[in-house]
C-alpha cells in the first residue's frame, strides 16, 4: 500500500522528510504514514509556518 493512502498515525519515532516546495513532512519510519502529533498531520508548511 503506498504510504500516500496511510492515515496519519501518532508517532513515538520520527523522520523528517524536506520537500522541494517547502513542506517538511514527519513520517513513522517502521510504516511511511506522517506522523498526526506533528504540525498539521504531519505537515509543517515551512512558509506559512502553520
Amino acid at each position: 500500500m503506498p504510504a500516500e493512502t496511510l492515515a496519519p498515525v501518532r508517532c513515538d519515532a520520527q523522520l523528517y522528510m524536506p520537500t522541494s516546495d517547502a513542506r517538511l513532512i514527519a513520517v513513522d519510519p517502521q510504516t511511511g504514514a506522517r506522523c498526526s502529533n506533528f504540525a498539521n498531520n504531519g505537515i509543517l508548511d515551512l512558509m506559512h509556518n502553520d
